[in-house]
């Protein structure tokens, strides 16, 4: 359930009773921006850090540098928060959701080219950052393990790109009682030349063939 971060009262009578929530910018990428909550003093906090940051006072000030210290958040987290919002209409930027705990093996990502379903990845522990989520400043990707998926997996992936109407396209799971849920899309999938050969296949093939399927759509048409 999206709220806005200047519905504080809801998302503190909403979500927090459920347990930590995310604050994270609608247009983030790469984990960038995200921060957890776990109490409604916490939430408070974050709300007045951010409209100081807005009202362009200094992050670096002694007060607020103290504030975020003893809270642990991240100086450079809220930074990119706020820098998200020059893209949306002033308090529509950001939104919030509730945090589940679940292991690395149960989070996937997912590459899907032509409508059909190429291979699973997982990023690697080594790129968690506190141990909840994956951060990647550069935004230059990799770290990850090919996975393979199975049939009725690229069943469920092809109908979702299928009802999209995407050609190219990368879902994020998570498996919630046994099933795996997609939480995720990305516009631009991960492209990993060694997933691709453990599927014994190659980025120029699948990209060619998507072309070709795209091109026979239109002169059916």
């Amino acid at each position: 359930m999206p709220l806005i971060l200047n519905q504080v009262d809801l998302i503190g009578k909403l979500i927090l009773p459920k347990g930590d929530i995310l604050i994270k910018p609608r247009l983030g990428s790469f984990g960038l921006g995200i921060l957890k909550i776990s109490n409604k003093k916490e939430l408070l906090l974050l709300y007045r850090l951010i409209s100081q940051i807005q009202k362009n006072q200094l992050i670096n000030n002694e007060q607020t540098t103290d504030n975020l210290k003893r809270n642990s958040f991240d100086q450079f987290d809220i930074q990119n928060l706020v820098s998200f919002e020059n893209s949306f209409p002033k308090g529509s930027s950001w939104f919030g959701e509730i945090k589940y705990n679940f292991g690395i093996n149960d989070w996937l990502g997912t590459t899907i080219i032509g409508k059909k379903a190429i291979y699973g990845y997982r990023k690697h522990p080594s790129i968690f950052k506190d141990g909840w989520r994956v951060t990647d400043p550069l935004g230059i990707g990799g770290h990850v393990s090919y996975v393979s998926l199975s049939l009725p997996l690229k069943n469920q992936l092809e109908k979702a790109a299928e009802i999209l109407n995407m050609d190219i396209i990368g879902f994020d799971l998570i498996k919630n009682n046994g099933q795996w849920k997609i939480i995720d899309e990305n516009c631009f999938p991960g492209l990993y030349l060694h997933c691709f050969k453990k599927t014994k296949t190659t980025l120029e093939k699948e990209f060619y063939r998507a072309i070709v399927n795209c091109v026979n759509k239109k002169l059916i048409r």
